[in-house]
């Protein structure tokens, strides 16, 4: 098979479950890596704390043509306003969880490309569920102990 033919269909499903299909030019990602330089007096070179990979980015310029694709384009810029997680079906990396960031551009080029209209957009990769480290004691114990400390104190 060759990477033609593992070429998908684009779409983009919004948080409140309506999908778009959608025509794209050419795609790509980005990704930063989560490190730290440390630099040593009297050694030569550098340690690297290597912490994974941030969130990755898909940048498109995504396309709506025919003859209602000014109604179809508002229905997704109003989409991609949602506030929520959607999901990116991307061509070429599959699907993923997204939440489109920055600045949201359409274009209507009603004398040079009518009945057209260009979006672009940068969609952030998210994770959907994160835990953090709590301390043993739960924040109810704390405060309540906080309060008994308090009321002995102010009686004394």
């Amino acid at each position: 098979m060759s990477w033609e033919e593992r070429i998908k269909d684009a779409a983009y499903t919004s948080p409140s479950g309506i999908r778009f299909s959608f025509i794209y030019e050419d795609v790509s990602k980005e990704s930063d890596k989560k490190t730290t330089v440390f630099t040593f007096p009297d050694k030569d070179g550098a340690f690297i704390q290597d912490l994974g990979r941030g969130g990755r980015r898909y940048p498109l310029r995504i396309f709506f043509s025919g003859e209602n694709y000014d109604l179809v384009a508002d229905e997704f810029f109003t989409a991609l306003e949602e506030v929520g997680v959607g999901i990116l079906e991307h061509p070429l990396y599959g699907t993923i969880n997204v939440v489109p960031t920055g600045t949201i551009r359409r274009r209507d080029n009603l004398k040079t490309a009518s009945n057209q209209a260009v979006f672009d957009i940068e969609f952030w990769e998210t994770i959907t569920e994160i835990s953090f480290p709590f301390p043993e004691t739960e924040a109810i114990t704390i405060v309540n102990e906080s309060i008994e400390n308090f009321s002995e104190d102010a009686s004394e």
